[in-house]
């Protein structure tokens, strides 16, 4: 350790490096701010988009049950309950991803917009 002298830059130089430095916190900082404001509304559209998309087929069901019937009938020897656990994961299944898909593509449009 005793030839160890390590070279001291100045102030200027050090105050120049430092304040890159904080610049570029700065700007991750407001980048991570941005993207977390794009993600809270991409997951409120799809909540809304997977609620309304719920209640709609909710509203229909006997429609959608008298076709799921119809299709389980005709493959399967089944119990009168079958038709009405499948109807009800067709509801499920189908409000799941219509959200996925609106939240992907709110994603999509509001990174564009800022790109």
């Amino acid at each position: 350790m005793e030839g160890f002298t390590p070279r001291l830059s100045d102030s200027g130089e050090f105050m120049a490096g430092l304040m890159r430095s904080l610049n570029a916190v700065e700007a991750v900082r407001k980048s991570n701010v941005e993207l977390r404001r794009r993600c809270r509304i991409a997951v409120f559209v799809a909540a809304v988009v997977g609620f309304v998309v719920g209640v709609a087929l909710t509203l229909i069901m006997p429609y959608v049950g008298n076709i799921v019937g119809e299709i389980c009938g005709s493959f399967l020897q089944i119990d009168a309950l079958t038709p009405q656990i499948v109807t009800w994961l067709v509801v499920g299944a189908t409000s799941v991803v219509t959200a996925l898909n609106a939240y992907e593509i709110t994603l999509a449009r509001l990174s564009r917009k800022n790109v």
